[in-house]
């Protein structure tokens, strides 16, 4: 909050001046020049195109389920035996896993028509969906503003560079965390919608329909997303923040490594990386 009550109005402040942050940027290589306006402009178009790209891609799965499954795999297929040219023996996984799977189409074709209608027929899950994008989209322009002007004014002040450290790592989990939230969320709202049709849904009698018995159950999973099961949603977002904080540290600390030509800290981090992955991956699936 410190970082927003300060930094904030002089991101603000700055962006109007056209200041551009020198101190922090070097204006010969970046220079954003923007007001306000241009960044909520900005902002405007990144969330309509995500919108419309979603609608379209939705759609598509909705009047061809069959098709997008085989263009899905085919199209990753594709892209595998691209990078197989360089490792020929790739070749034979890929083309038994083709194999393998062709007869496992047919079933998902079918699971995802059921998904679509399901979706269709209960559209909050969709509305909850581009809420949590347009929070997240809107979050991490907030975020860039504050870290940016804190920043600035942290330099202005004299403040120690452990010290502005210590701060920026912070920083980094809060918008790690607070974007894992919204996401896990709608995570949550999603499936406990799901969940609500599956265990109390019944099948209507000579109809190719299921009958659920609650009002509003998508506007019930998200009051159960934001109360009850919230602290098991921020905590394991924490656990996710955290990681994918020292992962980026890693990674930074292994490009720097990597620019003052030191082989064995840069292959150090890179092991770090791939461990610190692996951690994430484990703690998404039991997050899940």
């Amino acid at each position: 909050m410190a970082v927003v009550a300060v930094g904030l109005p002089r991101a603000l402040t700055d962006l109007n001046d056209g200041d551009a942050f020198e101190d922090i940027v070097d204006p010969d290589r970046f220079d954003m020049g923007m007001t306000p306006k241009d960044i909520g402009f900005i902002l405007i178009i990144t969330i309509a195109s995500a919108f419309a790209l979603a609608t379209l891609w939705f759609a598509a799965m909705i009047h061809y389920p069959g098709p997008m499954i085989h263009m899905s795999y085919f199209a990753s297929a594709g892209m595998m035996m691209l990078a197989a040219a360089y490792f020929a023996y790739l070749r034979v996984w890929i083309a038994a896993g083709i194999w393998w799977i062709r007869g496992r189409i047919p079933f998902a074709t079918v699971m995802l028509k059921t998904v679509c209608r399901i979706i269709i027929r209960f559209n909050g899950t969709i509305v909850a969906s581009f809420l949590g994008l347009a929070f997240s989209a809107l979050f991490c322009m907030f975020w860039f503003m504050s870290v940016l002007g804190g920043n600035q004014w942290a330099a202005e002040k004299g403040l120690a560079l452990g010290a502005r450290i210590t701060i920026g790592v912070f920083c980094l989990i809060f918008l790690y965390w607070t974007n894992e939230i919204a996401r896990n969320v709608v995570h949550v709202t999603v499936s406990g919608t799901f969940a609500t049709f599956y265990f109390t849904g019944v099948q209507t009698p000579d109809a190719d329909d299921v009958a659920v018995p609650v009002t509003f159950p998508t506007a019930r999973s998200a009051g159960r997303a934001l109360t009850t099961s919230f602290g098991s949603i921020c905590f394991g977002s924490l656990l996710i923040a955290i990681i994918e904080t020292l992962r980026t540290l890693s990674r930074a600390a292994q490009q720097d490594a990597a620019d003052n030509g030191n082989i064995l800290l840069c292959v150090v981090f890179a092991c770090l990386s791939c461990l610190l992955t692996c951690i994430e991956d484990l703690f998404s699936y039991f997050n899940k």
